[in-house]
């Protein structure tokens, strides 16, 4: 018997394979394996699965905070222009009483444009209510938020992704600080071009700093990209004579 159990412990390779186990975490228990599998995902998980994970946050956000009438004199605008292009199929409203303002100083819009009896909403941006018509046409007008709540987190991934080629363990805290902790958060809800334009123009810098030269390519990608912030906001401008 004592040969029988003294072969059987210096059989060879049986030190090898319990140390292999005993390091492939064979004796982990299930819990601290799934912990840990959560842990690596929040710190250096896919950051497109970060990002539609925003995505359906901020969606099932909505209907707790476009609970009311905008804040925003400028939203208000660019909402009743989209209405007006979707219901009516025109640009201007008749301007009531406007025999009584020949001097065309007051509409119902602050801000809008004047042309005798009629007043165009907002005019100061006209691709942006325009992009927005198909949506509002075919989903109503609680659709007409989706392209803010897209532009948010389209910043916040060229900005994760900007932080990225600094020091890969800041890719994703950096995305969720944008996406969460920042202005973007806020204009995510507001139907205006701030987020649409950030993200092109957050986007423009991360072409050009991955561009190894600048060539034609990336400077025609960051020059697109420039050209549909500009179509949004007026100081795109700036920054793309910046960048």
């Amino acid at each position: 018997m004592g040969e029988v159990s003294q072969r059987s412990t210096d059989q060879p390779g049986m030190t090898e394979r319990t140390g292999s186990r005993a390091e492939s975490g064979a004796g982990v228990p299930a819990g601290d394996t799934l912990r840990r599998r959560i842990q690596r995902f929040v710190v250096s998980g896919p950051l497109v699965v970060h990002a539609i994970i925003a995505s359906a946050f901020l969606v099932l956000l909505i209907p707790f905070v476009q609970t009311g009438p905008t804040w925003s004199s400028d939203e208000g605008a660019v909402r009743a222009q989209v209405e007006v292009i979707a219901v009516e199929g025109s640009w201007s409203r008749v301007r009531p009483f406007s025999e009584l303002d020949p001097a065309e100083l007051i509409s119902p819009i602050h801000a809008s444009t004047i042309n005798g009896d009629q007043y165009y909403p907002y005019t100061n941006r006209p691709a942006y209510p325009m992009a927005l018509v198909p949506l509002r046409s075919r989903f109503g007008q609680g659709a007409v938020v989706l392209p803010s709540i897209l532009g948010a987190v389209l910043a916040a991934v060229a900005g994760a992704q900007i932080a990225g080629l600094l020091s890969d363990r800041i890719r994703i805290l950096t995305f969720w600080i944008l996406v969460a902790g920042s202005p973007l958060f806020f204009y995510a809800y507001i139907v205006k071009a701030h987020t649409v334009a950030a993200a092109a123009s957050t986007l423009a810098v991360l072409v050009v700093l991955r561009a190894s030269n600048r060539g034609l390519l990336a400077s025609v990608a960051a020059g697109g990209l420039i050209f549909v912030a500009v179509l949004l906001r007026a100081e795109a401008v700036l920054f793309g004579a910046a960048l």
